[in-house]
């Protein structure tokens, strides 16, 4: 009974202080509209980025099964690979501050510490989501990536997104190629110094032949053998290795110094040792799959803009209708609170 009756009366006080209540209530939603008007106003921006297609992939999965074939240890180059790697350059603070600073955004802003300058109007407006209204879990995988950005200038804001993500596009791409590049130069370097290296065994080996032929021309001279000795002599060549070593059953003299002669001659007069070395041909034939294979800026992409940023023209902020009730509101709440309080002092008179 007395909760109907406390209720009644301030029902009733409500009623005998609305003239208050109406004045309390508009001077917040003045307050609210004035206030709202004052806030800056921001825009928001989105793009939206997938993974590369095929064709600016296949360049990379090519010169990588090259090195694959050369090198066990080599990693594969695929798609999602190279998108892994430009979504990570993406949300880099390394390659947000080359685009801050670079390209001077602070002179647009009135914060006199660039480094806070870009903290708060660079980095901090910067936001990722991976889009996950796709059909698939397969899709979803890909990285369908929006990136948005917030700004109180619709057309910089499209502007400096759209820059930055072909800007990390560009040199992700570009470093994709320069360090495949570097790689299949490396192994060719190695692959020459192996070539090198067998032509310079050649070289001695056939220097060590000529020079044991000649001792045993030498000792055929002194014993008198013209003509091969085929009973006493058996000569048999062993291939071992990268090395050709000579396993005799009998001396050379026994060849005769005719035979000795003739081979020492044409020892040397041979032009080259080339088609004399084991496996030579098979190296040469991959340094010139490696120099084919050499990519070019261009060739590589290492992600695809599916939309890129468009000059919003709805704000992003402050959303004065919202602030505008909620204060309102508030000063309503506020008014019941003050009728509540002074019925209640005046009901203890």
């Amino acid at each position: 009974m007395n909760n109907d009756l406390d209720f009644k009366n301030f029902i009733q006080a409500c009623v005998d202080k609305r003239k208050t209540i109406a004045g309390i209530v508009l001077s917040f939603f003045i307050f609210s509209i004035v206030y709202s008007l004052m806030l800056t106003e921001n825009y928001r921006t989105n793009a939206y980025i997938i993974p590369p297609q095929e064709k600016y992939v296949q360049p990379l999965v090519l010169s990588g099964s090259v090195l694959g074939k050369l090198d066990s240890a080599a990693n594969p180059w695929t798609q999602k690979r190279v998108y892994d790697t430009y979504v990570r350059n993406l949300q880099s603070r390394k390659f947000q501050r080359e685009y801050f600073f670079d390209n001077q955004l602070y002179k647009h802003f009135d914060n006199i510490n660039i480094e806070e300058s870009f903290e708060k109007n660079f980095h901090e407006q910067l936001s990722y989501k991976i889009e996950s209204k796709t059909a698939s879990k397969e899709l979803r995988e890909q990285y369908f990536l929006s990136i948005s950005f917030i700004h109180t200038d619709p057309n910089l804001a499209a502007k400096w997104l759209n820059e930055y993500i072909n800007m990390v596009n560009e040199i992700t791409s570009n470093d994709l190629v320069d360090a495949v590049n570097r790689t299949l130069i490396n192994t060719n370097i190695m692959l020459k110094g192996k070539v090198a290296a067998k032509r310079e065994l050649a070289k001695k080996l056939t220097l060590d032949r000529i020079e044991q032929l000649n001792e045993a021309l030498a000792v055929a001279q002194r014993l008198g053998i013209t003509e091969k000795e085929d009973n006493k002599s058996n000569l048999q060549s062993v291939i071992v290795g990268e090395e050709s070593t000579a396993v005799t059953q009998a001396p050379l003299y026994f060849l005769g110094t005719k035979i000795l002669r003739e081979e020492i001659q044409s020892l040397k007069n041979r032009k080259s040792e080339d088609p004399f070395i084991p496996g030579l041909r098979i190296l040469e034939e991959n340094i010139q799959t490696l120099e084919l294979s050499k990519l070019s800026y261009g060739d590589v992409r290492a992600a695809a803009i599916d939309q890129p940023a468009t000059v919003p023209t709805v704000r992003n902020a402050p959303k004065r209708k919202l602030i505008v009730f909620v204060i309102t509101f508030l000063g309503l709440l506020i008014s019941f609170f003050y009728i509540l309080i002074t019925n209640f002092f005046r009901t203890k008179e």
